[in-house]
Formats: C-alpha cells, sequence, structure tokens
C-alpha cells in the first residue's frame, strides 16, 4: 500500500509555533516520500501533522463523534474535518 511503510508522528500537545511549523514540514516530507502516517487525536505535534498530512494517513482517536469524551487536549475539529474529507479515523 504504501511505498516506505508507516510512520507514527507524535509529540507534545503544547508546543511554539516554530516547533508545530518543524512537525508539520516533516510530516510533509514523509507523505512526499511515500509513507504512510499515523498520528495521535490531540492538539500540538498531532494536531500539526494532521493538518500537514496527505490523504495517507490514519488518526487514532480517543474519543467519540462530535468529541464525545474529549478533554481539552483533543483536537476535535482538525479530526472532524479529516473524516468528513474522508480521511481514516
Amino acid at each position: 500500500m504504501f511505498k516506505q511503510g508507516v510512520v507514527a508522528v507524535a509529540g507534545p500537545r503544547s508546543l511554539p509555533e516554530s516547533e508545530a511549523a518543524e512537525v508539520a514540514a516533516v510530516a510533509r516530507s514523509l507523505s512526499a516520500a511515500g509513507h504512510g502516517l499515523v498520528v495521535g487525536c490531540a492538539t500540538g505535534a498531532d494536531a500539526a501533522a494532521l493538518a500537514s498530512a496527505s490523504s495517507a494517513c490514519s488518526v487514532l482517536a480517543a474519543f467519540g463523534p462530535g468529541g464525545r469524551g474529549g478533554c481539552r487536549w483533543s483536537n476535535v475539529a482538525g479530526v472532524s474535518r479529516f473524516a468528513e474529507e474522508g480521511g481514516a479515523v
């Protein structure tokens, strides 16, 4: 399915904007190289990777539809948008 295999991209739930940009660049680079990505459902590094990932990405969500069961660190809007666009959650 993927030329290079699957890579998990994860990190802190809170990080400076400059570091979020670095995570996003890594996600884009991995996707461009043919890797599939697996990211979590949190804010911070997970959100940065998800926003920059290609369609070859899967999200492991710890909350249900509409953010049911989520918390303040949950990226409900980003994960919901990704799912609505046909992404694997």
